[in-house]
């Protein structure tokens, strides 16, 4: 899901540059912390593209494939489309147009929800679960891949880094939602 303008600059600058560059605007900031910030985007950048080359080869998208999983994980294999929305953070547009996908795939249908034929749930074929199925081992082997260069007590500070950085992103969504105050004047 990448587009032109889409894109991290994979030559990062130093932290006295960073450092300097603020300064001319009247902010004092270390450095090192933005270098860390914009080097974690980075790897989530390459983690992402990485991820997003392994399904292609697989036939699937990130999008597909996390769709395929809320599915898996709902109780009966089946979610209304609001709620799929909802628990992937995106518009019922967006997961319209993934589901229509994985249609054509035979991965998922469609079909009324119960006594309310004007609901229509989205369902986890046998085919679908299959595919889940088939890629759970190669999918596990690329990420024993990729956290083998962790040591065995690297991955519990892994999870607790990874986890204050969640509720740190947590912040910066509800401190972008709450409007600065008008200057007066």
């Amino acid at each position: 899901m990448s587009s032109r303008d889409d894109f991290i600059a994979r030559d990062l600058p130093p932290p006295e540059f960073i450092e300097g560059l603020m300064r001319a605007q009247g902010i004092e900031v270390q450095g090192t912390r933005v270098l860390a910030g914009m080097r974690l985007l980075l790897v989530a950048s390459n983690l992402r593209s990485a991820m997003e080359a392994e399904f292609a080869s697989e036939g699937i998208s990130i999008a597909r494939m996390q769709l395929l999983v809320l599915l898996l994980r709902s109780e009966g294999h089946r979610a209304a489309p609001s709620r799929l929305a909802e628990r992937a953070g995106v518009s019922t547009a967006t997961i319209t147009g993934v589901v229509d996908t994985l249609e054509r795939q035979g991965f998922v249908r469609r079909e009324a929800h119960g006594a309310d034929r004007r609901r229509r749930d989205v369902v986890l074929t046998d085919e679908g679960r299959g595919f889940l199925a088939r890629l759970a081992p190669r999918q596990a082997k690329r990420l024993r891949r990729l956290l083998g260069r962790l040591g065995d007590a690297d991955i519990p500070v892994l999870h607790d880094l990874l986890d204050r950085l969640d509720a740190g992103i947590e912040d910066m969504r509800a401190a972008a939602t709450v409007p600065e105050p008008a200057e007066e004047g």
